[in-house]
């Protein structure tokens, strides 16, 4: 209603009020804008695709912003004499431009638009610009920064950025166990060095342009026992400038990483025995994967070091007989993105892992998956003690996961049983990390997702680091500049039941009440069968399937679990409450023996009974 003129810069009813600045870039809509569509453009020309609003150098729509929304455009660096084009309608000097008072001189882009490094050091100082007065804390101050990397950035703090174009000579180093996150859009034509706990994470809506010729560098230690295997995917795929998410070999992608800044090849050996050579050795004997067949031993398939792996597949490796526990490896390669897909049919077994240079979160992917999967993950661990090639011989067990949580592995059928471990898989998978996962009665994909994506590293409290190398004890989060992302843990009462044998066998099962997300019934995501059944075991018994993980729904004193106990020779076994979560510190647990029909309070004391074999 008003059919004044528009004016900027001034009071528009008189000649006072002037702005006192620099003003590049004037766009006016005829609809509002979301803080989203805002952030998109902020840093960045825009121009008319396909009718769209599209960004001048990321080439993505800005998001349901149709050209004709734009009612005028002025860019301030396309003009006759004392008027500014309006470049909305694609036409210009036809009556709509501005015109311009005060001010003769229009000088080059000062703005942002975007971001471009012009010298090295971290991401504030590289783009600092006295001469353009770009000031370069915005950068780090704002999330949806825009960035050309032409220079050497060696990096200290967490960044965060909506658009970045890394150029081919260019090199990101993220170093203090810091993330480097991707809102929108990544061009990698250089590489990005992840030095220690430092992951780059692309979230929801990111892309890795599939033209990027580039490549990361990221660390990750196994245990370092020349008979132990390690459970490892890769998050780096085969270097192109055409596709993403490539298939991968070992030995394309895995480098010795004892010395991270002067990466080496690795050895092979076609003996039994890795060695700590320089650089290390390693064995091809030991290269198997498990893809999506029937859960038999026999099926595991030789894929050696040179066998080709497609990307989220995971593969087995044993270790370098490093000194210490632990062996650094370095994964070179383009980084995988966004989603990524794996056939498993009804009731087969699959060997995945995380296939991205971050954490994933295992609660969003077991929900992701429960239409394929029983929304169960195993990991195995190959302990410390383990002192042979031998299979009869191993020492190591399969831990469980589901939405309720974890238990600590046991050996398999064929294993020897000795050794032992307490340690629980946490909620995040960290980078490389291989687990086992079984397709539901129907089947279909297990998918992986840029959601499913969190910076969290693998010495947090709930970091699932047990299958590779012990946890480190150190104080995490505290400073702000390499925070790890925020998690809202579940708080549901829980409790972790223990099986103790005549031969010191420990079986921990855990039961949780997950209020109005399971039942007492079998829930796939929730419950947890057994797969690895023992001469001497304790499980739930639920209808026909034994669980080592069993989620129900409210908490009810009165609830009656049934549970399995087998032996195999005759002998005292205990069974004892390990631990509570969430719970009442006045509820007791009572286990009650069905032949003496007597009740056992085992929060005060563990269950204890002489059984015969059988």
């Amino acid at each position: 209603a008003d059919a004044s003129s528009l004016t900027i810069g001034k009071n528009p009813s008189a000649a006072s009020s002037y702005f006192k600045g620099k003003i590049d870039e004037v766009r006016v809509f005829d609809v509002a804008l979301t803080d989203t569509q805002l952030q998109r453009m902020v840093y960045q020309e825009i121009q008319n695709t396909s009718s769209q609003v599209r960004g001048s150098i990321i080439p993505k729509d800005i998001g349901a912003l149709p050209f004709a929304n734009v009612l005028r455009y002025y860019r301030m660096d396309a003009y006759k004499d004392d008027i500014i084009d309006d470049l909305a309608t694609g036409t210009i000097d036809v009556g709509t431009g501005m015109k311009i008072y005060n001010n003769k001189y229009i000088a080059v882009q000062q703005a942002p638009m975007p971001f471009v490094t012009e010298r090295d050091g971290d991401f504030a100082t590289a783009v600092n610009s006295p001469t353009n007065e770009v000031r370069g804390l915005d950068i780090t101050e704002q999330d949806w920064s825009i960035v050309q990397v032409k220079n050497i950035i060696t990096e200290t703090a967490n960044s965060t950025d909506l658009g970045m174009l890394v150029e081919a000579d260019a090199i990101i180093t993220m170093n203090n166990d810091t993330k480097i996150q991707n809102d929108w859009y990544l061009k990698l034509d250089g590489k990005i060095d992840l030095q220690g706990k430092s992951q780059l994470v692309q979230t929801n809506e990111s892309d890795l342009d599939a033209t990027s010729a580039g490549f990361i560098e990221r660390d990750q230690q196994g245990q370092a026992n020349i008979f132990n295997y390690n459970y490892w995917t890769s998050p780096v795929g085969t270097i192109n400038n055409t596709t993403n998410n490539n298939s991968y070999t070992v030995d394309g992608v895995l480098r010795d990483g004892t010395h991270p800044e002067s990466l080496q090849p690795i050895t092979w050996t076609t003996g039994y025995d890795g060695a700590p050579t320089v650089p290390i050795t390693l064995s091809t004997f030991w290269f198997f994967k498990f893809q999506n067949v029937t859960p038999l031993y026999a099926n595991w398939a030789y894929v050696g070091p040179t066998g080709t792996l497609e990307a989220a597949q995971a593969f087995t490796m044993k270790g370098s007989g490093a000194e210490g526990l632990t062996q650094n490896y370095t994964f070179v390669g383009k980084p995988n993105c966004g989603t990524i897909t794996s056939p498993i049919a009804a009731d087969h077994a699959n060997l995945s892992g995380n296939p991205y240079a971050s954490a994933i979160d295992a609660d969003t992917f077991i929900t992701d998956n429960l239409g394929a999967t029983t929304g169960a993950i195993y990991f195995w661990e190959h302990y410390t003690t383990n002192p042979s090639h031998i299979l009869l011989e191993y020492q190591g067990g399969y831990a469980a996961r589901t939405l309720v949580g974890g238990t600590p592995p046991v050996a398999p059928a064929g294993i020897s049983g000795l050794g032992s471990s307490l340690r629980i898989p946490g909620r995040f998978i960290p980078v490389a990390q291989g687990f086992m996962i079984y397709g539901n009665s129907t089947g279909g994909s297990i998918v992986f997702n840029n959601n499913q994506r969190a910076f969290i590293k693998e010495n947090h409290v709930d970091s699932n680091v047990l299958f590779r190398t012990n946890a480190v004890t150190s104080a995490v989060g505290l400073q702000s500049s390499n925070r790890e992302d925020a998690v809202v843990e579940n708080t549901f009462t829980k409790l972790r039941l223990g099986f103790l044998s005549s031969n010191d066998f420990h079986r921990q099962l855990l039961l949780g009440f997950m209020n109005e997300n399971a039942t007492s019934g079998f829930d796939m995501g929730y419950d947890a069968r057994q797969i690895d059944d023992q001469p001497n075991e304790m499980y739930f018994i639920n209808g026909s399937e034994k669980l080592v993980i069993q989620g129900d729904g409210f908490f009810n004193v009165a609830s009656v679990f049934p549970i399995g106990v087998k032996t195999a020779t005759e002998g005292i076994i205990k069974i004892a409450l390990d631990e509570v979560e969430q719970f009442d510190q006045n509820q007791p647990v009572y286990l009650y023996d069905d032949v003496t029909q007597v009740y056992h309070n085992i929060k005060e004391a563990p269950f204890e009974i002489n059984l015969p074999a059988g």
